[in-house]
């Protein structure tokens, strides 16, 4: 399945060096995620490239795509799949850590272009991700989406009705982090 029409294999890895990784002024811009049980790294690129890696015996370069503006990247828990969010294009992406095909795309309303985080439950069957409900209303609309990766079903729920005391001035104010399950997969905890 391609993901996108504009969808190409990516032309160089040399934006993607090394030495470049460092030399980015802001954490946001460039991410780098190892691969749970695999000698391999992957590397996004805020400006809409994915590259991956192989560290062993050295560092090699093995493929890599350009789409669209690209945000956190989560592994499944055996390793054979990634989600990747792409807020500009309103959509996340699961794809093979093998190829990186597109194995499925999720679309849903809450996605919006300042999302920029989300995790998965340890079973790799939930997705919370950084939402807003109406982006007229940001702040008050601020929260949640839990995304059931079986069913498709999405439960949406603002850090109010959680009970979470975030609030927003403005909507430059509050900037998530970081989101991860409790190991018991009961409680979320959210880095703001």
């Amino acid at each position: 399945m391609k993901a996108h029409d504009t969808e190409k294999p990516l032309s160089s890895p040399k934006e993607m060096e090394p030495g470049a990784w460092c030399e980015c002024y802001f954490d946001i811009i460039r991410q780098i995620y190892l691969h749970p049980f695999k000698d391999e790294l992957f590397v996004i690129r805020q400006a809409g490239q994915l590259g991956r890696w192989r560290y062993t015996p050295e560092l090699t370069y093995v493929d890599g795509y350009e789409l669209a503006e690209m945000r956190c990247l989560r592994f499944s828990p055996d390793g054979e799949w990634f989600v990747i969010l792409l807020p500009s294009l309103g959509r996340i992406e699961i794809r093979s850590t093998d190829d990186l095909s597109c194995l499925r795309q999720i679309e849903k309303e809450f996605i919006y272009d300042e999302s920029s985080e989300m995790c998965l439950s340890q079973d790799g069957r939930w997705l919370v991700l950084d939402a807003c409900k109406n982006y007229d209303k940001r702040g008050a609309e601020d929260g949640a989406a839990w995304i059931d990766l079986q069913t498709g079903e999405t439960i949406f729920r603002t850090w109010e009705e959680m009970n979470n005391n975030i609030k927003l001035e403005d909507e430059y104010a509050t900037f998530i982090g970081q989101m991860k399950f409790s190991p018991d997969q009961k409680q979320l905890a959210v880095n703001i």
